[in-house]
Formats: structure tokens, sequence, C-alpha cells
């Protein structure tokens, strides 16, 4: 019997997994938890409750786990409230479409979506709570930190790293052996030839020091 879940958040990146849900079949939707639609009484939108609301609604069997749609313009908040969740018993899940070509021996943690038509390699570690969007290529020995947004099409190649709440526009190229730090954001279609110190955000073919990221301004 496939499993209740609860999308945690109601906005695009909630009504995007959504539609993910009808190609996975272990898992059915419960329903959303949002805050601002529990407030506006928005149960005839499928939503179960308010965010807060998680454990009790859980305790009841409203649902069996939980997946976070907390989008990339909250990057902080989005680690906030998935490290509540952990800590206060909420069964987190993953996501992985059966389109990815995922290596027997990588490793993806809880919380974390992989889309239609990604490769996971050989060796290849996915932190918690990160998003891997459509076509994206994460290379052998590669690790993708936790909390982090991977855009559609990007391609890191082998033995790459980078921290927590990283995030990548669509179709970057991070070059092999390269160290992205936290909270980094890469700009579209740029290609990183060097290190990326914390804090950065880097554009361009190669990518260069912008400014330091929104999110921690």
């Amino acid at each position: 019997m496939a499993a209740k879940l609860a999308i945690i958040g109601a906005g695009d990146l909630g009504k995007t997994l959504l539609k993910l849900l009808s190609d996975i079949p272990t898992y059915n939707f419960a329903g959303f938890l949002d805050d601002t639609l529990a407030q506006e009484n928005g149960k005839g939108k499928n939503v179960l409750g308010a965010i807060d609301d998680a454990k009790r609604l859980q305790n009841e069997g409203a649902f069996d786990a939980a997946i976070l749609a907390i989008g990339y313009n909250h990057m902080v908040a989005r680690q906030q409230i998935f490290e509540d969740m952990s800590r206060s018993g909420i069964r987190l899940a993953k996501l992985i479409h059966p389109t990815a070509c995922i290596a027997n021996d990588s490793r993806i943690e809880h919380g974390s979506v992989i889309f239609p038509g990604c490769t996971i390699d050989v060796g290849a570690r996915i932190g918690r709570n990160t998003v891997i969007n459509a076509g994206a290529v994460v290379s052998h020995d590669t690790s993708i930190g936790s909390h982090c947004f991977i855009g559609p099409g990007s391609v890191f190649a082998g033995f790459a790293h980078t921290g927590e709440r990283c995030r990548f526009g669509v179709g970057c190229i991070i070059h092999d052996n390269i160290r992205i730090s936290d909270d980094c954001q890469v700009a579209s279609a740029s290609l990183v030839t060097h290190d990326v110190p914390p804090g950065q955000l880097v554009m361009g073919t190669p990518a260069k020091f912008r400014r330091k990221v929104e999110w921690l301004r």
C-alpha cells in the first residue's frame, strides 16, 4: 500500500511536487501543510493545516511522511523548517522520479527530491533536503551539500563538492575537483572553473564574483 505524503508548502514548488507524485507509486498525496492557506481556511484546496500542525496531524494518521516545498527564495527558512520537523519526529521522505538514473552506490539523504531525467553517478552523495531539478547530472564521487537547489540541466563533473544552502541556476557547469563553499549562488549558464569562497554570487564564463548572496545580507 502506498504511503500518504504531505507536501509542506502549496506554492509553485508544492504544485510541481504534486505533479511529480503522479509518477511515483510509493506515495499518495495526503494534502498540503501551508500557513497562509490554513489561515484562509483553505480546506477545499487540499490543505490539511498549518506547518505547526504537522506533528499532531501525523499522530492522527493524516499522513505518513512529508516533503518540503519551500522554494529557493527562502533558503534559511527552508533549512530551519526541515530541522524543526526532524527534531519533532516528522518522517521526511525522499522523492526520486523513476526516469532518473541512480547509481547503486550513490547516496541520497532523506528530504531530497530528484526530478525526471537526472543522473546521480557512481559514488555521488546528495545531502538532506536538496532539490536536483530536471536533467541535472551529478558525476562520479561528487558531493552536493544539504539544503541546496540545483537548476535544470546543470552538470557537475567528478570530485566536485558543494557546501550547504547553495543555489545553482539553469544550465550551470561545475568543473571537476571544484569546491563551492556554504551559501553560494551560481547564476544560470555559468562555468565554474575555480573554488568559490563562502557567501559569493558568481556568474559568467568563466564565473567571477559579483556580490554577496542576498540571504546573507
